[in-house]
């Protein structure tokens, strides 16, 4: 009888020893990608609103439910100096899309003949990420769309009071992603200048 009693608890405890071994292998080998990323604004003579948003999954993005992150509003009276906004965002193996927008709303009145000419240097991928983490970009007049591949935001002017969406989803494949990745940074900068005035 105790014969069998310590061969039910040598079994029940060597279950549960590979049962949290299991776990803790599962736990190890979770993938986390860490992102840095700055945003740096400058303006020549320009009256506009910049706000700066981000959000996480493949939905439809909608910025009447997101927060801004960062916004600037620069005013006409001479040039601005850069103007920052961080962010920190994360991916893992079940949080494999982010997205941060850039909106540039005109402040110029209706009819002024002004218009904003803008400028973008894009981020880029860092170094060793080739083949696990995309990055996909795109520009909108009407409202931010999710970037297909392929597609690229550029320079561009827009109206004196219109609006214009930057959107920029980097996509990570957790099953071909390094154990891990470090921190990896990025920058992008927009320049806006005052045109026909």
């Amino acid at each position: 009888m105790k014969r069998r009693l310590k061969f039910v608890t040598s079994v029940a405890s060597l279950t549960l020893a590979m049962l949290f071994m299991l776990f803790g292998v599962y736990a190890a080998s979770t993938r986390q990608v860490a992102i840095t990323g700055t945003i740096t604004f400058t303006s020549d003579r320009v009256e506009a609103t910049v706000s700066v948003y981000q959000v996480y999954g493949t939905g439809t993005i909608n910025v009447a439910q997101l927060t801004a992150v960062g916004s600037q509003t620069f005013a006409i009276s001479g040039n601005q100096d850069g103007k920052n906004v961080s962010l920190s965002p994360a991916l893992n193996d079940t949080q494999t899309k982010y997205t941060f927008i850039i909106k540039i709303q005109g402040g110029f009145p209706a009819g002024s003949g002004s218009s904003i000419d803008v400028e973008i240097e894009l981020p880029e991928l860092p170094a060793g990420t080739d083949g696990w983490l995309a990055l996909n970009h795109t520009g909108s007049e009407t409202a931010p769309t999710a970037p297909a591949t392929g597609a690229n935001a550029a320079n561009t002017n827009i109206a004196g009071n219109g609006e214009y969406y930057y959107t920029f989803t980097y996509t990570a494949d957790p099953t071909k992603a390094p154990q891990s990745s470090g921190v990896l940074s990025f920058t992008c900068n927009v320049t806006l200048s005052r045109a026909n005035a």
